[in-house]
């Protein structure tokens, strides 16, 4: 038998998720761009793909899984698969982003073709690669408004403090991050 509380522990549960996944989101966001920056050779083409990942990764992972979620038995769950996934390529990235240096080097021998290729594949590459968390990020809100619709309640205000939680992590997460590499790089 679960325990009174068990409810009121699983709302408190869920917000404290979407904070703390709007922080990653948005840290990861400019530590890809630094990251990617290395790669690509500029750091307004790496916040480029990133953004266009983070932008179509959102729009597509939320669609796809808005398309089956009434769907799925336990919402909660597929949510933190979502989560582990994001947290797993995160962990995997540094080393993920720089797999493709030998495609690099073959576009750069191929230059004579076009001047555009080198800077095309290292765009390409970067942004197929940031699909795959950015699509799961985009997945998450479809779940955890599926399990608020299935909790009932006032609907409309769970949604819109669920999504201004998860911005406010986001700005907290940007914050963290730009004011982290600040000092790595400055004395302050």
């Amino acid at each position: 038998m679960s325990s009174p509380r068990a409810p009121e522990r699983a709302s408190l549960l869920v917000p404290a998720c979407f904070f703390i996944s709007g922080f990653a989101g948005l840290a990861l966001e400019m530590v890809w761009s630094r990251l990617l920056a290395l790669h690509i050779g500029g750091s307004a083409e790496a916040v480029t793909a990133v953004v266009t990942a983070y932008m179509a990764g959102l729009g597509l992972g939320s669609l796809v899984v808005a398309s089956f979620v009434a769907r799925i038995a336990r919402p909660l769950r597929l949510y933190a698969a979502l989560e582990i996934v994001v947290a797993l390529f995160a962990l995997a990235s540094p080393v993920l982003l720089q797999a493709p240096e030998g495609l690099y080097r073959l576009a750069h021998d191929r230059e004579e073709i076009s001047r555009v290729l080198p800077f095309a594949v290292r765009f390409g590459t970067s942004l197929a690669l940031l699909m795959i968390p950015t699509l799961a990020m985009g997945g998450t809100l479809p779940l955890l408004v599926e399990d608020l619709t299935r909790r009932g309640g006032a609907y409309g205000s769970r949604v819109s403090v669920l999504y201004g939680i998860n911005t406010i992590g986001a700005v907290a997460g940007t914050a963290v991050a730009g004011f982290s590499t600040c000092s790595s790089r400055c004395s302050c």
